[in-house]
């Protein structure tokens, strides 16, 4: 079988399928030898650039590698490499009822990419080589993922990655500080090169980790984790429940969370009961010059090897 009959008969087997589509009305172009077909427009060169006819279309033309299914604009430009299927694309792009920019792939419905990848209901990829794949409902609110920035990320529902090389995981998990981690769900990563996993996560400060349920890392390269734990104090770790942090080994002085303090709380295990300031209390805390206080006794067993040597009591205070 030689190529331009079996191109025609293919022709012909497209031209009854999408006619009962579009209906038995439409104009069809066919041109023999090269593949070439137009249903439903009024192009008549086997490498249409522009059309001016609005309405159904079919476009499949082998000399451009553009296969084009779908509604056409009044000035719908057909382009290189490219296929649409009830959606529009531009230049070596592929969009299945999405929309894609030049390089990008849209697959979904109001899915929206540029030189990027959108997968899934509502998702859109904005930034160059980002990714946004979930899936939204509704109005435009309840959106799907959205990768707003550079080499983005974002992957869930309501998930959105609007940092350079930010990566977004769950349902509304956010990132917007550049190269930010946020997995779970309602977790934020504000700061640059944060990290916040689990529920109610949120890592505030630069460098800063958030981890468990409703943990909060405010300070810059501080690490949080446990349920309702908090880090106010730089380079500071708090670990356990309803921690107390924001105070200096005075009990007066607040941190500061951009600043090393010799007073301030390096670590802090937390066995308060709730998020008042009167409620957060601390079993055990440890102070950047080397200090340490127990909220209660230290028992050691009888005979032990450890030497306590001599010291001087401290304030009577314990926070």
């Amino acid at each position: 079988m030689k190529r331009p009959y079996f191109f025609s008969v293919i022709a012909a087997l497209l031209v009854n399928a999408v006619s009962s589509v579009f209906g038995a009305d439409v104009e069809a172009n066919i041109v023999k030898g090269t593949g070439y077909i137009d249903l439903g427009g009024n192009v008549t060169a086997p490498l249409p650039v522009q059309s001016s006819v609005a309405g159904p279309r079919f476009v499949w033309s082998p000399p451009l590698n553009t296969l084009f299914f779908g509604q056409a604009e009044p000035t719908q430009i057909f382009s290189n490499n490219s296929v649409s299927l009830l959606g529009q694309t531009s230049f070596d792009g592929l969009a299945i009822l999405g929309n894609s920019g030049s390089g990008g792939i849209a697959l979904g419905p109001a899915s929206i990419s540029g030189n990027s990848i959108a997968i899934g209901s509502q998702s859109g990829a904005y930034g160059s080589a980002s990714i946004g794949i979930g899936s939204g409902y509704g109005d435009n609110n309840n959106y799907g993922a959205i990768a707003m920035a550079w080499g983005s990320i974002a992957i869930g529902t309501w998930s959105s990655s609007a940092s350079g090389f930010g990566l977004a995981i769950g349902s509304h998990a956010n990132s917007s500080g550049d190269f930010s981690t946020s997995l779970g769900n309602y977790v934020s990563s504000i700061g640059y090169g944060s990290t916040s996993l689990g529920f109610y996560a949120t890592s505030i400060g630069d460098a800063s980790v958030a981890l468990g349920l409703f943990s909060e890392a405010i300070s810059n390269e501080s690490f949080s984790i446990g349920a309702n734990t908090q880090t106010r104090a730089f380079g500071s770790l708090a670990l356990g429940r309803f921690n107390r942090g924001n105070k200096r080994k005075d009990g007066t002085t607040e941190v500061v969370p951009s600043v090393s303090h010799l007073s301030d709380p390096a670590l802090t295990l937390g066995n308060g009961t709730g998020t008042s300031a009167s409620l957060r209390k601390n079993a055990f805390t440890v102070y950047r010059d080397g200090d340490a206080h127990f909220a209660g006794s230290v028992r050691m067993k009888p005979a032990g090897d450890i030497s306590m040597g001599s010291f001087t009591a401290g304030p009577s205070r314990v926070p």
